[in-house]
């Protein structure tokens, strides 16, 4: 299966990039797909709203990532697990039926992120 271009980017630069295609001309859907195309860029920025937006109305999302960005270190919270290190970078991630993410730190344990924590890349 093959990678496509530019996935590793986060969502906030893809929509900056996406936008830029836009207004410069270069807006079409290409083949291959590419993660700044406008449609996927969308896509993304739907999904990611739907989960966010299940959090504040207190339901489950529709959709959960599988994978999520740390855009830095992320620590457990005092007294449990304020041990618990995440690095910052992607991480394969898990979910209970709720939606709520953890994902696992240096010492091997699954530490929950809050959403303010990660951004979701797929």
């Amino acid at each position: 299966m093959s990678k496509m271009r530019d996935s590793d980017m986060p969502l906030a630069k893809r929509i900056d990039a996406a936008i830029s295609r836009v207004t410069n001309g270069g807006g079409l859907m290409r083949v291959p797909v590419e993660a700044t195309d406008p449609d996927i860029v969308l896509s993304d920025c739907m999904k990611a709203l739907d989960y966010y937006r299940a959090g504040l109305e207190q339901r489950a999302p529709k959709w959960v990532p599988c994978r999520v960005l740390l855009d830095g270190p992320v620590r457990g919270d005092y007294p449990i697990g304020h041990t618990t290190l995440a690095e910052a970078g992607e991480h394969v991630c898990t979910s209970n039926r709720y939606g709520a993410i953890s994902v696992q730190a240096a010492n091997g344990q699954m530490l929950g992120v809050k959403p303010a924590e990660f951004e979701p890349l797929e």
